[in-house]
């Protein structure tokens, strides 16, 4: 499966993206006027598409290759995206998550 900006969506990534966009749904009030935006870029020169992961209500935790080979972390906490921070180290292949 291939996403919009070109990146290669493999099924565990996307089944891990199904999961967290219906807990994101079922987080919402029915009454609530919520609206999706549209596709925002977050930079982080990562390589590779970012894997993700919802823990809790309102986060979400995201985790890619960087452009340096190291490990970069993204994080929202039901507000706004942290910023990529590098935990360091050297991924040699993909899917760090």
């Amino acid at each position: 499966m291939e996403h919009p900006s070109g990146w290669k969506i493999s099924f565990h990534s996307w089944l891990a993206t199904l999961a967290i966009v219906l807990a994101l749904i079922l987080a919402v009030p029915a009454t609530s006027h919520a609206q999706w935006s549209g596709w925002v870029g977050l930079g982080g020169g990562i390589k590779e598409e970012p894997e993700c992961v919802s823990w809790g209500k309102n986060r979400i935790d995201c985790f890619a290759r960087g452009a340096d080979n190291a490990l970069r972390t993204i994080a929202w906490n039901g507000q706004a995206w942290s910023g990529w921070v590098s935990l360091g180290g050297s991924i040699r292949s993909s899917h760090p998550a």
